[in-house]
């Protein structure tokens, strides 16, 4: 095909992004002004501090630390793993998903940490900046005679659509796909117009490097796409089908094989990812009112709307849509009447992609197909940005050329959507109407710009040019405008009040203290105070930690949050009944003495040291440190990253246990994933009393036999009579909720006289929330205590149903505890050395000795992976599963060196594989050159 081109003269395209440039800055002051006026920063208090801030200010170490490692070390072996991240992961596939294959965050290398959160906030603005240039990127090769005004009208519509004004600045990466998706579009483009897959092979790259949940969103929707483009284009012209599909298929391959060092490693991660296929239900249609907001979130701002659905812009894209609509409508008419069809089939297909959108945004099936069935949500409409944005550019001229009959059809249609307005109950919401009148400012000026129309016959007459100049620029201004108007809405105080949660008055000080200044300095000092290394191995645990604030520091912990996480950790929590957030995002091990100890912590933190919060403390863990408000405790029963069973336990008779047996048998024996004979058997002494209680209402609350029906606030006392010197549990076994909220939280206080000593939640969610985790067994510590606890007191948050198969009050006496736990402490591995980065504080490579009495196993506290390799005096030995979560080795009896080796699984396979994809692609197009030169010559 010929090729139009779109500036006749270089000039004139610096010219045009040079205005979109200076346009930009000043819609980010207008924009945002309310977070420049009351000096907010972009930086919001929940996801943006507790991971992604973070996250990037990790990368840039890690990257130097890779830089330290190749050049001062000497060594190509890439540190990947952190025990800074929970209990130890893999850095490489856990924050690919916030920061890894961003090529945005790579100049942060540079950046040092207490400015990383500059670098954070410019590149969160830069973000958009960029998509407003590839959407126009893609139009100007779709529409090469398209307004320049209407293209920069559709690139900020596009780049300030409500998914970045919320999604893009709470999440700063999900603005990445709104870069990246017009890229893949344009390339298949090129395949089907053009027979060139080159382009769309780098696409798939790029996007395919820079995060794997939107790449498999941008997928799905260029399939959807491509099917629309090529049925229309080619109909049942099956051949061309083959051929296309082929190109399409052999070009995706090609790219997705070039982004393999980036995605092989999340794609072997992620089976083990416990948010996949948790169980979550959903109805067939939503609610009511997501459909009442779903119209005004087309064209206003709607702050935290369900289930993340943001597809809004300004009231302008309503011109737009309506004007689409008459154009189809006219189309289908000249097909029925035979007439002459001049433009072709384009606005039918246009207006079919944008149906299939609002097909999708409205079945919840669609929000769980494209987020990959973990759970129902509409992170994917950025795609209806790039749908809505290119409408706008191409039913531009036809909105400054209109008739009488289609003036008539738009204030039809214009009354008409006001009625929907009215129906659906969204006239009480300022910023909505706000955006309503916007679009009726926009028709007058079309409505009278058409009347020029009809009224000037000469289309050459130069009033009419001045008209219709103006006219469109009025446009592009009403559509900034409503950008402008979005942002009131959304972040000033008097309104959304968006800016409250952000931070205030960040400076690099204040952030340094921010991301640095938390318990793990108090850890740190503790350690040293106790004349230990603090870059040796040592676990803690905690009240009120900061999120994933153990990472930048390389200090294990029992806390962590990040998106993909190894789900060995959470099936052991929910074995063993632990009550936390949720099976991606944890904090502690419910002050249980035992589980912290056989988990490897050392150290508990607290952030207030006061008499209350003393009270959570586990048993045996003594005061050691204090650092401004928080306090350090130490544990008198420490065990090391290793340490020597035995004695197995039968892994059907530990299925067959309790929550409480099964916490009490790990202090007797080892429970492998494959049961081993050659071991004796464990002889297991518990020590754990159900104790007898009686149950009582108050308040709204009905109790029958396993089953209770509550009001908000109504509460169930079961008093009883505790033992001295034990932690006190309350076992819910099943807990199932039918309730109107997906988060029916219940608060529990513990007694003991007339004094409440403890309160704890259930952090319990239905199957509708999506966070979900499949967690019904609850074993909740209502912790240690000399004096003996007498009831305990369940108040509900939330109307619902709450039925269980058994409820037990346990008390926990800790003298076997510590019998048992001096016997494990005997042969423990020793010597360990982690080999930790002295700028990133990874590590690929663990050794230690240990000395074995008899044939034994040494349980590892290292969450089971794949990726690590055991020697054993040299020689290679398999790692096995033990106690649900972490490794094991045999081991003969004797003194042992131990070294553990961790290489990502598909790190270097996808190396070679995105080699080899670059190959491919530098074939593909040589071939395809050649094919257009021969073609040329014939």
């Amino acid at each position: 095909m010929e090729k139009k081109k779109v500036f006749d003269r270089p000039y004139k395209a610096a010219v045009f992004y040079g205005v979109y440039s200076i346009l930009f800055a000043g819609m980010i002051y207008g924009v945002f002004y309310y977070f420049f006026a009351n000096n907010v920063s972009f930086i919001n208090s929940a996801d943006a501090f507790r991971q992604h801030i973070k996250a990037l200010a990790y990368y840039a170490k890690w990257m130097r630390g890779v830089l330290y490692h190749l050049v001062k070390e000497h060594s190509l072996s890439i540190q990947t793993f952190s025990f800074g991240m929970g209990y130890g992961t893999d850095i490489y596939p856990t924050l690919q998903y916030y920061a890894i294959g961003d090529i945005l965050n790579l100049p942060a290398v540079f950046v040092p940490n207490e400015y990383i959160y500059v670098y954070f906030q410019v590149v969160m603005m830069l973000r958009p900046f960029i998509a407003g240039i590839t959407f126009s990127a893609l139009c100007f090769y779709l529409r090469p005679r398209a307004s320049k005004i209407g293209v920069m009208t559709g690139m900020f519509t596009y780049s300030f659509c409500t998914f970045f004004l919320f999604l893009g600045i709470w999440h700063p990466y999900f603005a990445n796909p709104l870069i990246y998706l017009p890229l893949v579009i344009l390339g298949a483009e090129k395949i089907i117009r053009e027979n060139k897959s080159g382009f769309f092979a780098f696409a798939i790259f790029l996007a395919g490097s820079n995060n794997f949940f939107f790449f498999y969103m941008i997928v799905l929707l260029t399939v959807v796409y491509v099917i629309v483009r090529v049925a229309f284009t080619y109909g049942g012209q099956l051949k061309k089908w083959g051929e296309l599909i082929l190109k399409f298929f052999g070009a995706g391959i090609i790219g997705s094989l070039m982004a393999m060092v980036i995605l092989l490693p999340v794609i072997c991660a992620f089976p083990a990812n416990p948010r996949s296929n948790s169980g979550i239900t959903f109805s067939l249609f939503y609610n009511k009112e997501y459909y009442e907001q779903l119209v005004r979130n087309l064209y206003s701002f709607v702050y935290h709307g369900f289930y993340d659905t943001q597809i809004g812009f300004h009231g302008i894209i309503l011109l737009a849509v309506f004007m689409l609509v008459i154009r189809v409508i006219t189309l289908l008419v000249k097909k029925a009447s035979g007439k002459e069809n001049t433009e072709g089939n384009a606005p039918l297909q246009l207006f079919v992609c944008f149906l299939l959108l609002i097909l999708f945004v409205c079945l919840p099936a669609a929000g769980y197909a494209l987020t990959a069935f973990a759970y129902v949500i509409n992170r994917w409409t950025f795609a209806f940005a790039l749908c809505a944005a290119f409408m706008i550019v191409d039913v531009w001229d036809d909105l400054f050329n209109i008739k009488w009959l289609q003036m008539a059809s738009m204030a039809v249609l214009a009354l008409a959507f006001y009625l929907l307005v009215r129906f659906t109950h969204n006239r009480g919401y300022e910023n909505a109407m706000a955006e309503l009148r916007l679009m009726y400012v926009g028709l007058a000026v079309v409505l009278v710009m058409g009347l020029i129309n009809c009224l000037v016959r000469d289309r050459e007459h130069l009033m009419l040019k001045i008209s219709r100049g103006t006219a469109q620029v009025l446009i592009l201004a009403l559509s900034l405008t409503g950008i402008v108007i979005n942002g009131y809405y959304g972040y000033s105080p008097e309104q959304g009040n968006m800016i409250q949660e952000y931070f205030n008055e960040v400076t690099p000080d204040s952030m340094h203290i921010l991301l640095e200044s938390t318990e793990v300095q108090a850890v740190k000092e503790a350690v040293e105070v106790n004349g230990r290394d603090p870059n040796g191995f040592y676990r803690y645990s905690g009240r009120d930690l900061v999120w994933n604030s153990s990472l930048i520091e390389g200090v294990s912990s029992t806390q962590f949050y990040w998106s993909l996480a190894n789900g060995v950790v959470s099936d052991y929590f929910k074995e063993m009944g632990n009550n936390d957030q949720q099976n991606f995002a944890y904090y502690a091990l419910d002050d249980r003495a035992i589980l912290n100890t056989l988990a490897g912590v050392r150290y508990y933190s607290l952030r207030f040291n006061t008499d209350e919060e003393i009270r959570f403390v586990p048993y045996r863990f003594i005061h050691l440190h204090d650092r401004y408000n928080f306090a350090i405790f130490e544990n008198m029963n420490p065990l090391s990253l290793g340490y020597a069973y035995y004695n197995v336990i039968p892994k059907s008779d530990y299925e067959a246990m309790t929550a409480a047996e099964r916490q009490e048998a790990l202090l007797y024996g080892i429970v492998l994933d494959e049961d081993d004979k050659t071991y004796p058997e464990a002889e297991i002494s518990y020590s754990s009393q159900s104790v007898p209680f009686e149950i009582s209402a108050e308040g709204n609350v009905t109790i029958e036999d396993g089953k209770w029906t509550a009001k908000a606030g109504s509460s169930i006392h079961i008093t009883f009579k505790g033992l001295q010197n034990c932690e006190t549990y309350l076992w819910l076994d099943e807990l199932y909720v039918d309730s109107p909220s997906d988060y029916p939280l219940m608060n529990i206080q513990a007694v003991s006289g007339e004094n409440v000593v403890t309160t704890k939640q259930i952090y319990y969610k239905t199957e509708k929330n999506q966070f979900y985790s499949d967690w019904h067994d609850y074993l909740l510590n209502m912790c240690y205590a000399e004096q003996p606890k007498d009831e305990m007191v369940i108040t509900f948050t939330e109307d619902g149903t709450y039925t269980f198969d058994d409820l037990k009050i346990i008390c926990q006496p800790l003298v076997n505890y510590e019998n048992q736990i001096r016997i494990l402490s005997q042969d423990m591995l020793e010597n360990v050395e982690l080999y930790k980065n002295p700028i990133s504080y990874a590590t690929n490579k663990v050794t230690g000795t240990i000395n074995m009495q008899d044939n034994g196993i040494m349980c590892l506290t290292i969450p089971y992976s794949k990726g690590w390799t055991a020697y054993v005096d040299g020689k290679k030995t398999e790692l096995t599963k033990a106690n649900t979560m972490f490794m094991a080795l045999k081991l003969p009896a004797g003194s042992h060196e131990i070294t553990l080796k961790y290489h990502t699984p598909g790190l270097l396979a996808g190396f070679i594989l995105s080699i080899l994809g670059l190959a491919l692609l530098i074939g593909l197009m040589r071939a395809e050159k050649g094919k257009k030169a021969g073609e040329n010559n014939a």
